[in-house]
């Protein structure tokens, strides 16, 4: 029934009703699916994009588009299937994340160029590989995407059985700035329209989550790219379980000084006294459909939210409680033993 609620509330018809009209082909192209789009709305069949959460290439692509006809809207040089999304303390929290697709042929260089303008060095892959390869790997260990960037590879490790790590330098063959070192996190074993709740997949998402909360603790922290295939399904679900964490730790860690806390108001009520804190994941998710639609696609995805939650909650928010531990991403199976145990025998 909530799900149902917040997909009324967030879900609508003007978002595509004029895309099959338009005369822009050259805009279908540059998405992996139609009906999953960057921006809140479209208005008239010339396809102008209303700019929101949108991220915007900053220079031309040097590949140029090949069907420029009568009418052609030139702001299409500059588009790109991505959003930007906001966690909910803020100030800290502002563009922390760009939600994207996962990229197609037709726009590999546009993604590297994304990752370059917006100096992201994580890119967090949650699909197993998608029908275009747009990294290289060690036997074709350098490629170039356009005239514009290249790609060389570094290093492959497995971080655990479902996530595999991936290490590049990307240049900027028109630039002499310095070449940025680019992390990709691949999640191998989750499935498009589903998330399992079980050991495997929690661990997976624990070792996401300790990831990106280093790369968020950076100083002048740059966006982290997240993408599955659509990016918005598995996409929203990893950001949205990211963001409530944060939430909650930043609450923790400032609890005598509550009210110097900036939190989104529609995620939280928070009281002082014996450090309660609740969150909810209806205007988390909400919040998150604002900057880009339709995101946690699923009811599987919007469930698996709450699991994983409460199985961090009985770990973590027990330790910060009674033993002001701060393990925020630790939610192995291991640990969530150990503390019952340890709560046990209080």
């Amino acid at each position: 029934m909530e799900f149902r609620v917040l997909q009324r509330m967030t879900q609508h018809k003007g978002h595509v009703k004029n895309l099959y009209n338009s005369p822009q082909m050259e805009f279908r192209k540059q998405n992996r699916y139609n009906e999953v789009l960057p921006c809140n709305q479209i208005i008239n069949l010339m396809c102008q994009l209303v700019v929101h959460s949108r991220v915007v290439l900053k220079n031309l692509p040097t590949t140029a588009p090949s069907d420029v006809g009568p009418g052609y809207n030139e702001e299409l040089n500059y588009y790109m299937n991505a959003n930007y999304i906001n966690t909910f303390v803020r100030g800290y929290g502002d563009r922390a994340f760009i939600a994207t697709q996962a990229p197609i042929e037709y726009t590999l260089e546009r993604f590297w160029q994304m990752i370059w303008e917006q100096k992201s060095r994580l890119i967090i892959m949650l699909c197993p590989e998608e029908s275009s390869f747009y990294w290289v790997t060690q036997s074709a260990n350098q490629r170039e995407f356009g005239n514009a960037f290249q790609l060389t590879f570094l290093q492959e490790k497995q971080v655990s059985p479902g996530i595999t790590q991936r290490k590049f330098l990307l240049k900027n063959l028109n630039s002499d700035e310095q070449q940025l070192e680019v992390t990709q996190l691949q999640n191998t074993r989750w499935e498009d329209d589903n998330a399992k709740a079980d050991d495997d997949h929690f661990d997976d998402i624990d070792n996401l989550v300790k990831k990106i909360k280093k790369f968020r603790q950076c100083e002048n922290p740059s966006p982290i790219v997240v993408h599955c295939s659509a990016g918005i399904g598995r996409t929203g679900t990893i950001i949205a379980i990211y963001a409530i964490l944060e939430s909650i730790e930043r609450l923790q860690a400032m609890q005598e000084e509550m009210s110097l806390v900036d939190i989104d108001d529609s995620i939280l009520e928070a009281y002082p006294l014996y450090r309660k804190v609740r969150v909810s994941v209806f205007g988390a998710v909400r919040k998150m459909r604002e900057q880009r639609w339709n995101m946690v696609k699923k009811q599987v995805q919007y469930n698996f939210i709450y699991e994983y939650l409460e199985r961090w909650i009985r770990k973590n928010l027990i330790d910060l409680i009674l033993f002001n531990k701060d393990d925020f991403g630790d939610n192995s199976s291991k640990s969530n033993q150990d503390s019952s145990k340890t709560f046990d025998q209080q």
